[in-house]
């Protein structure tokens, strides 16, 4: 079965709401997903300093680097420049790093986010994915596309449209489970039905949970039944990356550290999983 990590972004949390330099605090965070017992990790990159740095610091501590996430806008007319910019990161990746996926999250870039892309954002930001698809793959790397729960919103029009444009394409779905369950009004049945239509080409999981829709401080049973999830996957014979993106939003219980919330989460996800420790 797959491999469990981390994405990295909740780690820094705590300090983007300080208002602190996240740069400072890489070296710390990288030491305590392995206090956590965690071995590998999906980093958020924006340029090729970071992920230079991040390919030395995961070096040091003998973290594999699986896929790098790179939030980006790709919705305009002239995505193009952005697009690039996603190329060169993930051709960094695969260099310093032998990172071999890019996860793509096409944020609107507008604030505007909540009430839905148009159909002519949408159908720019498919020709950027297929422009990027088609350009990784001769480079040895894959495409993941990451839905926002935004992109499930309206009887989720952007995200199926950025499935059906690409299914001939080497694009894979980064499957985020809660934001799935979350985008489509609290639904087992919508996370299930994307797994069934999307199957074959789910790239890697990022897990987290939620109980009567506030998000929980490591996974627990909750809203989202993972249980059904992997057994749903393993007829997929997936084998992909899994990620931990346990974060904390507003009611979540803060009861334990970052570490230790990851290795309670990393230890239920190996009993769903049935992974060994």
């Amino acid at each position: 079965m797959a491999n469990i990590g981390t994405h990295l972004g909740p780690w820094f949390d705590p300090y983007v709401v300080k208002g602190e330099s996240l740069a400072e605090y890489r070296p710390q965070v990288l030491t305590d997903v392995v206090a956590a017992g965690l071995a590998s990790v999906e980093p958020v990159v924006a340029t090729e300093s970071e992920v230079a740095t991040l390919a030395a610091l995961c070096s040091q501590r003998g973290l594999q680097v699986a896929s790098v996430f790179v939030p980006i806008p790709l919705n305009g007319v002239d995505w193009e420049p952005a697009a690039n910019t996603v190329l060169e990161l993930a051709t960094l990746a695969k260099s310093a790093m032998g990172c071999g996926l890019v996860t793509v999250s096409p944020a609107c870039g507008d604030g505007r986010d909540s009430d839905g892309k148009s159909d002519e954002q949408i159908i720019h930001q498919a020709e950027a994915l297929r422009w990027l698809a088609g350009r990784l793959d001769r480079r040895g790397v894959q495409l993941a596309y990451h839905a926002s729960p935004e992109a499930m919103q309206f009887g989720a029009r952007e995200f199926h449209h950025m499935m059906a444009a690409t299914r001939n394409m080497a694009m894979k779905l980064c499957l985020d489970v809660e934001a799935i369950y979350r985008g489509c009004g609290g639904s087992r049945i919508a996370v299930q039905n994307i797994i069934t239509l999307y199957g074959d080409r789910i790239g890697s999981v990022h897990v987290r949970q939620s109980s009567g829709g506030t998000l929980t401080e490591y996974l627990v049973e909750g809203d989202v039944d993972y249980a059904a999830v992997f057994r749903q996957l393993q007829r997929f014979d997936f084998s992909g990356p899994v990620y931990l993106a346990t974060g904390r939003g507003e009611g979540t219980p803060k009861t334990v550290t970052l570490i230790e919330s990851h290795r309670r989460s990393l230890r239920y996800l190996q009993q769903v999983m049935k992974v060994k420790a």
